[in-house]
């Protein structure tokens, strides 16, 4: 990152993200080291996955928060 090299940090990384955002990031690490591999490289998140992983943490997701975790896990896997 240039902010690294050049020790100029823009203020705007200083701003906590929203809890919202950081509990669902927390949550995307979790399945992300569940995640299953098909020998070639790293399967997909699936739906059931995540339902499995609500079920057994207690966790209730709500659509929009499903949605945002599969985006994680597409930009994780195609690095964007």
């Amino acid at each position: 990152m240039i902010w690294k090299k050049t020790g100029n940090k823009p203020k705007e990384l200083d701003i906590a993200p929203p809890d919202i955002f950081t509990e669902l990031w927390y949550w995307f690490l979790e399945l992300n080291s569940g995640r299953t591999s098909n020998g070639f490289g790293a399967n997909a998140i699936s739906y059931s996955e995540i339902k499995a992983w609500s079920e057994l943490t207690g966790r209730n997701l709500e659509p929009y928060q499903v949605t945002l975790l599969k985006q994680l896990d597409r930009i994780v896997l195609n690095g964007r």
